[in-house]
């Protein structure tokens, strides 16, 4: 059964995403902020209104954020006359924090007789203080994988990708701790219910905590390049405007679905290739997300339908290849592809250089096209992808990609495939 594609839309409103360099400075951030959210609801108070987003924060700092989770508690704890630490003493500021977040079980310190007063919190230790802070028992969780099981386990994590031994910005723990307020605690119960009593009060700290746990983190990868980190695990690479992926880019969806190829306000469109997680794929014309003129449509089985499509429906069937005929055995599996380029008038394009990528073993071929403007390309499997770069020094471009860049897709069974290349 032919697929569709769920009209997913991508748009990015400015006022709802973060942009961060390649370098990890905050290049634009949105109105709202985990930070700002925390200092409102009375959490982190910053330095003179300062909330230092962009500076590190310290194991004892963030055990004060979190010892004041628990007011009440807080208040009525007179810690031990002699400390438990080295490196946090009797006189020390953080003591009585780090002496009630050690009786709470938020933190072990780093050994029995030193916290790491000064020490960076890093992601793996902000993850567990927060997970412990939640009620829950580590189990088997291992300290040097500690983010990475924490977020498989309870689905706690940042939505930038991160080493679990980096040091944390103060940002991506305020990230972390809103996102651990809005989930439930071991007993079932609301993180934020610790904190805030009113009804009105937690409505009020979901609904942000939620818009921003939905907000995009874009990284520029330069070029003209960027990352996009999705809440839900999609990651996009590709050309930005500030709003939305526009231009070339590639979609990975976190259920193994994938596009590649053009888009336009945040939706595919022009040319490009979607495959599914289970080796069905779509390579040719979009418009609004949906498949709208010449394309080909190929099955897991390697069947196909090409022709000209609209909406989703193939509206002018130009060639196909069903099941039947494959179980019937009419038909071989192909071991070589053939490419053509022909130029604007359509004639063949011989000598032109490329180097091909089968992005399926990431093995790499240079090809010079033959007198028929052809090349041959060895495939195999349910399908083999293709990434084509025409020479850094070419005179040509891709007509449907506007670039010296293009990709494409083989079944076992398809026909060849032809690129138009302009000057």
């Amino acid at each position: 059964m032919k697929k569709t594609v769920l009209k997913k839309q991508f748009m990015i409103l400015i006022c709802s995403i973060m942009i961060i360099t390649s370098m990890g400075s905050v290049a634009y951030a949105a109105d709202d902020t985990y930070a700002i959210l925390l200092r409102d609801i009375g959490l982190i108070t910053g330095n003179n209104g300062d909330l230092m987003e962009t500076k590190n924060i310290s194991r004892v700092e963030m055990i004060a954020i979190l010892s004041k989770l628990y007011p009440l508690e807080y208040a009525n704890f007179t810690p031990p006359a002699t400390a438990t630490f080295m490196d946090v003493p009797v006189g020390h500021w953080g003591y009585k924090y780090v002496e009630f977040a050690f009786k709470k079980g938020i933190t072990a310190g780093k050994s029995k007789t030193l916290f790491g007063a000064q020490d960076f919190v890093n992601y793996n230790q902000a993850s567990i203080f927060l997970i412990k802070a939640l009620g829950y028992n580590l189990g088997n969780i291992q300290y040097t994988s500690a983010a990475s099981e924490i977020k498989f386990q309870h689905g706690l994590n940042l939505t930038l990708p991160t080493e679990g031994t980096k040091s944390l910005l103060r940002r991506e723990v305020f990230e972390l701790i809103v996102k651990a307020l809005a989930m439930d605690n071991v007993n079932g119960i609301s993180g934020i219910d610790m904190f805030i009593t009113s009804p009105a009060g937690k409505e009020a700290f979901h609904t942000r905590a939620q818009a921003l746990i939905n907000t995009p983190v874009v990284i520029s990868v330069g070029g003209g390049f960027y990352n996009i980190y999705y809440a839900n695990g999609d990651l996009y690479t590709g050309g930005f405007d500030g709003k939305t992926p526009v231009g070339n880019g590639m979609l990975e969806f976190v259920d193994g679905n994938k596009y590649i190829g053009q888009f336009s306000d945040g939706l595919f469109s022009g040319y490009g290739i979607f495959i599914w997680n289970n080796g069905d794929f779509y390579e040719g014309y979009w418009s609004d997300a949906m498949y709208n003129g010449l394309g080909l449509y190929t099955y897991v089985d390697g069947a196909y339908q090409y022709g000209v499509w609209q909406d989703d429906e193939l509206v002018e069937e130009m060639d196909a290849l069903t099941s039947e005929k494959i179980k019937e055995g009419n038909v071989d599996r192909m071991s070589i592809a053939k490419v053509f380029f022909i130029d604007v008038d359509g004639k063949p394009l011989s000598g032109v250089l490329a180097s091909v990528t089968d992005e399926t073993n990431g093995v790499t071929y240079n090809r010079i096209t033959s007198a028929d403007g052809s090349m041959n390309l060895p495939i195999g499997g349910d399908y083999t992808l293709f990434s084509i770069a025409l020479n850094p020094n070419s005179i040509y471009r891709f007509t449907i990609s506007d670039d010296r860049y293009m990709v494409t897709i083989f079944g076992p069974f398809e026909p060849d495939v032809t690129f138009e290349l302009k000057r």
